[in-house]
């Protein structure tokens, strides 16, 4: 199985890999969920792999200001390991030790 859920002070999120689909449900107030189809492909990124190779090329070939910084990838590195290891252990995962590891503050 290959769902995840991950759990923010803002809302969470349920996610399906193997269909694509992703639940967000925002705290805030009316906790509406919202449904969103992430385009399935052979990448499992939803077709983002294409897309960060094309930005990266451009940020290398032709001098193009990056989309994300360092300290936001590392977050969001930190954050895919967590949910990698919840799913294939099937546990909940404490990112506090990732975070503290890496030196960074996960609010920004």
């Amino acid at each position: 199985e290959r769902r995840f859920y991950l759990n923010g002070t803002k809302g969470a999120i349920r996610a399906d890999l193997l269909t694509g689909k992703a639940e967000l449900t925002q705290l805030d107030g009316e906790n509406k969920a919202t449904i969103i189809s992430t385009i399935a492909s052979g990448d499992m990124h939803g077709g983002g792999d294409e897309i960060m190779a094309e930005h990266l090329a451009a940020c290398l070939l032709d001098g193009r200001e990056p989309l994300a910084s360092v300290g936001e990838g590392l977050r969001s590195a930190i954050t895919a390991f967590g949910i990698d290891l919840a799913a294939d252990t099937g546990t909940v995962i404490d990112l506090g030790p990732m975070w503290n590891a890496a030196g960074i503050d996960p609010r920004g």
